[in-house]
């Protein structure tokens, strides 16, 4: 089973991403898309038009980051965070809820949501905490 030390790093990370996502939204407006402007420039927008990011590759002659930024736009990010805490919330009442009769049905889903969640944990597996609540999970 995934420890409460995981559960709390993971939780941790997600407040952090959910964070960022607020910070950059901002009053302009959570979803970004990738723009082409007058003079060939490429750009990711917010939902007011205005630039959030540019950028341009000189040794490829090429605007590459864009649309991956637009991709992860605060809106995505918050939409993330929504649905990992709606996975832990499952978890949680895996243990308890009336829907899970039977031992092997509640041991089942509480397995198998508790390795979803220590893959999930594993994305920010280069955050300094992360061996910490690992190591605390042993």
């Amino acid at each position: 089973m995934i420890s409460e030390a995981e559960l709390a790093f993971l939780r941790a990370r997600l407040d952090e991403v959910e964070a960022d996502a607020i910070e950059a939204k901002g009053d302009l407006g959570g979803v970004w898309t990738y723009a082409d402007t007058p003079g060939g420039n490429h750009k990711v927008v917010n939902g007011l038009g205005y630039s959030v990011a540019e950028h341009y590759d000189v040794e490829s002659e090429r605007w590459f980051t864009g649309r991956h930024i637009a991709r992860n736009d605060p809106a995505s990010a918050l939409r993330e965070v929504d649905t990992w805490r709606k996975v832990m919330l499952e978890y949680a009442a895996s243990g308890l809820d009336a829907k899970y009769k039977g031992a092997e049905s509640v041991i089942g889903c509480r397995l198998a949501l508790s390795a979803v969640l220590r893959m999930k944990a594993y994305e920010y597996r280069e955050h300094p905490d992360y061996a910490a609540a690992r190591k605390a999970a042993a």
